[in-house]
């Protein structure tokens, strides 16, 4: 019996789901686009339907609002919003809730200096604005623009210039930075930063008590008005990689802080009792942080650092644990190639991978593995769309294996830092919401649900190295809103889940944690929902260029709608290249007479239906047809 069960519950929630977004609020930018922690900024909300607004979600700590101002427009809204002195430094996301629904992600980035206005004209050397020293600048790059700073400073002090640029997700562009005397000689400058992507990072120690310039402008002078930045301008510590890259969970790791202008430092750090991939380490220096951090990966295995010289198979360093582990080391200059040794078991098998752009590294890897016998079983450059490496290894014998990292151009120096892990082979589970246009990260990534009503969306399940069937939960969703799912079988990895909402539910939301289980709970396998922000794009084909991650879903009751869908249930079920004709009812509350859409969301294998389809102004039913092909599985989908 094909889908049946699953037609008549899911479909008439999935109709819905044009009503709710037609009347959601969009929201195109922020401004200003950061401010200092531990102080009140009033931020200006630019989009559209905007002016029912009730609450602005953050995804992060250290954020309250403490007045809405309404923008005078359904285009605008005004916000004062409260910045806790303890917020954390860097980039943090909101999305503004509505009556009538949630807006898409935006970004909001907190610094530790206070924020300076550019001011017009500065664009001459001769005629720079004046800025304190350890400020942020926020400004424009138009086209051909370039805008000029001078700040005063003491001779041996450190003079650092960090932007956020590309990272504000505004537009794709490319800032550039330098550090200049009074007599336009250029002492230090920066482009592309392996640490920072596309945007710039460049310190010196002062030679001389005096003046000194900072320049920013767009790398090839083609700026517009999208292209805004945050500059932050002081005597901030900016190390440019640390070493070793990671450690095991709940150590106290000593690390080199290096590429730092005023000299290497070290710093022990307590790491967090479980792996985190991307734990932040923000330098210290007299009381003034590193505006970016660098990252350490935090994994559950030992550390091997790289004795030198070890730059040949007979020099190669030895792993004494067995694996997994993880293995540092630096590629310290030009044509530079480490080597470390391990033993393995036959059958042993291993997920090998070169950590280094995926840590703020310059390095681009290549990996090579050996046999006990010296012949090449082999290598890789870039993996899973990445310029990382990663090899899948199984080893066919008992004995001695190698492994070689090098640059793919041969290149090195201080922070061409890299950590090579050995993954033992282990389940692992994601969930997203799929992209309902080309390139379109924002729309429909998020749960309205109507009071008395209910909402469907489409769920992906990236399963990996498990099968097997899937169930779900929703910690922390609006009161009166409840999951409806039925779990998602082993088969498939796509499929829908819905949210109902009593009729007496409060208009409110949350931001929940969605996670996904395996059915059998002896496995002992989850994975949570995140949405990906492709906050930046270009060419060619759409590139993503800056992106960053929501890790909850958001989800809001919103007011009823004037209308609710009912499928006739069929009698008899959908058959092996057969049709089936379904008849869809509406039930429209008086004085509402709308076209309304109709559409499928998902199809099981095999099932398909037709395209979109409207029921009429004024009409009150529609005949909705769907067909099996002669490969349908023979099976109710519910």
């Amino acid at each position: 019996m094909l889908f049946r069960k699953l037609f008549a519950t899911v479909f008439a929630v999935s109709l819905i789901l044009q009503s709710a977004f037609s009347s959601s609020p969009s929201l195109g930018s922020i401004i200003p686009r950061g401010a200092k922690r531990g102080t009140e900024v009033e931020l200006n909300f630019n989009g559209d339907r905007l002016d029912d607004a009730v609450e602005i979600l953050f995804y992060s700590p250290g954020f309250s609002v403490t007045e809405l101002i309404p923008g005078g427009s359904p285009k605008h809204l005004k916000a004062k919003i409260a910045i806790s002195p303890e917020a954390e430094l860097g980039e943090h996301l909101m999305r503004i809730r509505t009556k009538s629904g949630l807006s898409g992600v935006k970004s909001f980035w907190v610094g530790q200096f206070e924020t300076v206005t550019e001011t017009e004209p500065n664009s001459e050397f001769a005629t720079p604005q004046t800025v304190p020293f350890n400020s942020t600048v926020e400004g424009i790059l138009d086209n051909e623009d370039v805008d000029y700073y001078v700040i005063e400073a003491k001779k041996g002090q450190r003079i650092s210039a960090e932007v956020e640029g590309i990272r504000l997700g505004n537009a794709f562009y490319d800032p550039y930075v330098a550090i200049l005397n009074m007599e336009r000689f250029e002492l230090a400058a920066s482009d592309d930063t392996a640490i920072l992507l596309q945007d710039s990072t460049t310190s010196i120690v002062a030679p001389s008590d005096g003046k000194y310039i900072v320049q920013i402008r767009e790398s090839s002078y083609t700026g517009n008005g999208a292209c805004r930045y945050r500059l932050h301008i002081g005597s901030f510590p900016r190390p440019l990689a640390v070493y070793p890259a990671g450690g095991p969970a709940g150590s106290d790791l000593e690390i080199k802080l290096i590429g730092d202008s005023a000299g290497e430092s070290k710093l022990t750090v307590k790491l967090p009792e479980s792996p985190d991939p991307k734990f932040e380490i923000y330098s210290n220096s007299d009381g003034l942080l590193s505006p970016s951090p660098n990252i350490v990966r935090v994994s559950t295995f030992p550390n091997v650092l790289e004795a030198e010289p070890n730059n040949n198979r007979n020099e190669a360093t030895s792993s004494n644990a067995p694996l997994p582990v993880a293995l540092n080391g630096i590629i310290q200059k030009p044509g530079d190639e480490d080597w470390f040794k391990f033993t393995a078991k036959k059958g042993q098998r291993f997920i090998i991978r070169a950590h280094a752009k995926s840590i703020g590294s310059p390095l681009d890897p290549i990996l090579n593995i050996y046999g006990p016998d010296k012949k090449h079983i082999s290598g890789n450059d870039d993996a899973d769309n990445k310029q990382d490496s990663k090899i899948d290894f199984t080893a066919a014998a008992d004995g001695e294996y190698n492994i070689r990292i090098r640059d793919h151009l041969k290149k090195g120096g201080e922070n061409y830092v890299y950590r090579i892990e050995t993954e033992s082979i282990v389940p692992s589970l994601g969930l997203t919401i799929p992209y309902f246009g080309r390139a379109d990260y924002q729309s429909r990534q998020m749960i309205y649900v109507a009071r008395g009503n209910r909402f469907v969306t489409r769920i992906n399940a990236g399963r990996s190295n498990f099968g097997g069937d899937l169930v779900f939960e929703a910690a922390g969703l609006p009161e009166g809103i409840k999951l409806i799912s039925n779990g998602m079988h082993s088969s498939i990895n796509s499929g829908l889940i819905g949210f109902e909402a009593t009729p007496e539910a409060a208009i409110a939301g949350t931001l929940t944690d969605l996670i996904g289980k395996h059915a059998d709970p002896e496995k002992n396998i989850s994975g949570h929902f995140s949405q990906p922000l492709d906050f930046v794009l270009g060419a060619p084909n759409n590139t993503v260029y800056y992106k960053s991650t929501a890790e909850k879903l958001a989800v809001a009751v919103v007011e009823e709608i004037p209308f609710k869908i009912d499928i006739v249930p069929p009698v008899v079920p959908l058959v092996r290249n057969g049709t089936l004709d379904l008849k869809v009812n509406v039930t429209r509350k008086e004085g509402f007479d709308a076209p309304i859409t109709v559409r499928m969301l998902w199809n099981p294998p095999g099932i398909g239906s037709q395209p979109t389809l409207q029921i009429p102004k004024g009409k009150n039913d529609i005949i909705y047809t769907i067909n099996a092909n002669g490969g349908a599985a023979i099976r109710t989908w519910d």
